[in-house]
Formats: C-alpha cells, sequence, structure tokens
C-alpha cells in the first residue's frame, strides 16, 4: 500500500460512476478476459449501476479499485434469482451482492482485495443483512474458502467472458456479526 491510497470511498457523482464503469472494461481487456467483442463502447453498465452503491481506491488521482454493492430484500429480487432456484438455492434475505469488483493487476496481491472483502462483512453488518452472496472468479475463490466463506456452485455464464467460470460464494451472517 502507498500512502496516497484513499478508500473505500463511497462514489455517487454520475460522471465518477461513467469512470468506474469503463475501468471495469479497461481492466478486463488488461487481463485478457473479456470476449473481443464485448462492450464495444467501452463501458460495462447495466440497470442496478443506477440504484447501487458504489465503493472505489485511488491511488492519487488513478482508479486502482472499484466494486458496486447492491442489496435485496429477497432472492427473488436478485438478477440472477432464476439461476440461483434451479441450483436448489432458497436464500434468505436480505441480501447484500457485491458485485463488478474490480482491481488492477498491479494492485492484487497487496492486500487490497482483503480489504474490499473486510468492508463488504461491515457494509452487511451496516445495512443489516442477513447473506451476502458473490459471483466470484476462479482465481478469487481460494481466497474467500480460507476466510470461511461457502461455496455454492456455478454461477450463470456470461459469454462476454468466456474463458472465466464464476463461482457462487456464500457469507453467512454470523461471519459479519
Amino acid at each position: 500500500m502507498t500512502p496516497s491510497l484513499r478508500g473505500p470511498l463511497r462514489i455517487s457523482d454520475p460522471a465518477m460512476i461513467d469512470r468506474i464503469c469503463r475501468f471495469r472494461v479497461e481492466i478486463w481487456r488488461r487481463t485478457g478476459l473479456v470476449a473481443d467483442w464485448a462492450f464495444p463502447d467501452g463501458t460495462w453498465r447495466d440497470a442496478l449501476d443506477d440504484v447501487a452503491e458504489h465503493y472505489a481506491y485511488f491511488d492519487g488521482d488513478a482508479l486502482v479499485c472499484s466494486t458496486r454493492v447492491s442489496m435485496f430484500a429477497t432472492m427473488d429480487e436478485m438478477p440472477d434469482a432464476d439461476h440461483y432456484r434451479a441450483l436448489g438455492l432458497q436464500l434468505r434475505g436480505p441480501i447484500l451482492m457485491p458485485e463488478r469488483l474490480v482491481v488492477a493487476p498491479e494492485w492484487r496481491r497487496t492486500g487490497l482485495p482483503a480489504q474490499i472483502g473486510d468492508f463488504c462483512l461491515r457494509r452487511a453488518r451496516e445495512l443489516g443483512a442477513n447473506l451476502i452472496l458473490t459471483e466470484a472468479s476462479p482465481r478469487t475463490v481460494p481466497f474467500l474458502l480460507r476466510r470461511g466463506r461457502r461455496h455454492l456452485g456455478p454461477g450463470p455464464f456470461d459469454p462476454r467472458f468466456p474463458e472465466v467460470r464464476f463461482e457462487l460464494i456464500l457469507t453467512e451472517a454470523h461471519a459479519f456479526r
């Protein structure tokens, strides 16, 4: 970590959220995990970006990490509820869902990803969540399992990320109470 690292900062300015949406695509392209045809406008944005909480870390003015956090009262409100039901899951809300966690490659293995995970635990506690459900990349799964999370099965396939098989990871309330 450098002394100039700031975060997590809650981002609500629409222009800064746009910057985060571009940052997502930039990092996924730099790491070679996104399909060439995906995100032709250079932005990864969906309807939840307009209502979710956004958080970011900066090294000086450089955006180095971002995530968004959504809260759902029930599993049925979640965007991929049909996929979760098909796996036989019956998740009792409220459920916090951190998504779109993106860390610049030079900031991996610095403790920053763990900081974001700890922040999400605190945020879940503050919001009164019963569960945290994460769709994690394979690289992240061992880290989360070592921290006491539970693997639920495969996440929904996203053709924009043909080489990534996202996995569903659950954190229960006792882990963050």
